[in-house]
């Protein structure tokens, strides 16, 4: 049998064996499990999901190599490494029904081997299965699934004389997520509230003392080197802490008041994935959460930084004509990550539970005001200082400080390793396009940048050589994804710099 281009979606994203001595097994494509009947489920990584389902793809043949491509996810794979560690996720899942003889045996009846040409071959067995949404351990649903597997109306006629339905449309369980009807507005009110309520109180404070936005701009800009680089990095890591710390024992707990059992810790993925969602306590995603936080850190660290080494620019930050300009990029780094939380919850990925990443969260709910943090001070420290070197009421620096390297490659590196990095493929990152998006606009406004405030150096050639080396990157990697909707992006944005350029050409003649 061979499946192609399926679509995983909600009604269609199980690979579940509905007869033979297999009966109850499944491959769940959303929630990155493999389980039997209502045995716990064993977790399984999003790359041995895609060997699963190019498996699933070419099931009518025996796929063979070592270091091979199987898709432009699949690079380099070495095929039978990947099998066996597959065949061990599938043992730990058989193991609490079968001894190990047994689970081994029935093993050989999902993925099946054969030497060809002095090589091995694999081929996923499915005869006895098909593809769904029901919960394996209803047996009622189970009736309909064999029903509708072996209905002459919606069968697809194998070569081995076997039915298997296709694309079968039943209600979806009560334990998985509707991301069609996610209301965000109605998950988030209560946050959205106490935000608003925060975001008001900051605002009646500042106005009560007489203290503006470039006044807390020019404090930030003063504290000593080591305080702002403290607070940067502690600020990425708490979403990271708060999420282990706070959100975890809250699932836990939470699931112990719904279900009336103890809370288990190893049961703690099943209540993440298909519940009401807290923190994914994975190495993989962990790891991921941390470093996009820190490189995000490093890079408003390197903007201080770059800010703090420029004469009188503490006093420039602090002039009232300043205020306006730097309360709109705050509000506007606002706006970013509500719309990043928004995304997160709303945009459907066949291995996400949304529910995650709503505002209750504690991680959720860190990560915002952090993101409003990096993004406002980032961008309104350089366009203060741009601003500032434009002014002529200043004596400026005339040669690039190495800082700014320090922020563009930190910068860089996070919109490399959100979206192209291999623990981004791994976990199936939701922002796969920040790479291809974001880096020809950071290199044309730090090219920009570099000529109209600096005089030419060796630090402006590094600046120079480093955004020009990552657009050859970027180019290879468009290339290579064939991406529509970036280049539409891409080639919108800079339509757009370019009327605007044109524009101020005709304002100054």
């Amino acid at each position: 049998m061979s499946f192609t281009n399926i679509d995983y979606n909600d009604n269609h994203y199980k690979l579940i064996w509905t007869s033979g001595e297999l009966e109850g097994f499944y491959i769940d494509f959303k929630y990155q499990e493999i389980g039997y009947r209502e045995n716990e489920p064993e977790r399984i990584e999003f790359k041995k999901l895609q060997i699963i389902k190019y498996l699933l793809d070419h099931s009518t043949e025996y796929i063979t190599g070592t270091q091979i491509n199987l898709t432009e996810e699949l690079n380099s794979i070495d095929l039978p490494k990947s099998i066996s560690s597959i065949k061990a996720s599938i043992l730990r899942a058989l193991n609490p029904e079968f001894d190990k003889e047994k689970a081994s045996d029935l093993y050989n009846l999902i993925i099946d081997k054969h030497r060809i040409n002095g090589q091995m071959g694999y081929r996923l067995i499915t005869s006895d299965a098909v593809l769904s949404n029901v919960e394996v351990s209803d047996n009622e649903n189970m009736n309909l699934i064999n029903k509708a597997a072996f209905s002459s109306e919606n069968n697809n006629t194998l070569n081995d004389g076997i039915a298997v339905n296709n694309k079968i449309n039943i209600e979806k369980d009560d334990n998985s997520y509707d991301e069609e009807s996610f209301s965000y507005i109605s998950k988030n009110w209560f946050m959205l509230f106490i935000i608003s309520y925060i975001i008001l109180m900051l605002l009646f404070i500042l106005k009560a003392n007489d203290i503006s936005f470039g006044q807390l701009y020019r404090h930030l800009v003063t504290l000593p080197l080591k305080t702002s680089f403290l607070i940067c990095i502690s600020g990425g890591i708490l979403p990271v802490l708060a999420g282990i710390i706070i959100d975890t024992p809250f699932a836990l707990l939470s699931s112990h008041i719904k279900t009336g059992k103890k809370a288990d810790i190893s049961k703690y993925h099943h209540i993440v994935m298909h519940k009401e969602g807290r923190f994914d306590l994975s190495m993989q995603h962990i790891s991921f959460f941390a470093i996009c936080n820190l490189t995000g850190a490093i890079t408003t660290a390197a903007a201080i930084l770059f800010v703090k080494r420029i004469p009188d620019f503490d006093t420039y930050i602090e002039k009232s004509s300043m205020n306006t300009p730097l309360a709109i990029i705050t509000f506007a780094a606002l706006f970013v990550a509500l719309y990043n939380n928004y995304m997160l919850q709303t945009k459907s990925e066949p291995n996400r539970n949304n529910h995650n990443y709503i505002l209750t969260r504690a991680h959720a709910f860190f990560n915002f005001f952090w993101l409003t943090f990096s993004i406002s001070v980032s961008c309104g420290l350089l366009f203060a200082f741009l601003l500032f070197r434009i002014s002529s009421s200043y004596a400026t620096p005339d040669s690039l400080d190495s800082s700014f390297l320090i922020m563009i490659l930190a910068a860089y590196s996070y919109l490399w390793f959100s979206a192209d990095s291999p623990l981004a493929k791994d976990i199936d990152s939701i922002s796969k396009d920040n790479f291809v998006s974001g880096a020809p606009v950071l290199a044309f406004f730090s090219i920009l940048y570099t000529i109209l405030c600096f005089d030419m150096s060796m630090t402006c050639i590094l600046s120079f050589t480093i955004n020009i080396l990552v657009l050859i990157v970027w180019y290879i990697v468009l290339k290579k994804r064939k991406s529509i909707g970036v280049i539409r992006f891409i080639t919108s944005f800079f339509s757009v710099i370019a009327v605007f350029v044109i524009l101020m050409l005709v304002l100054n003649l």
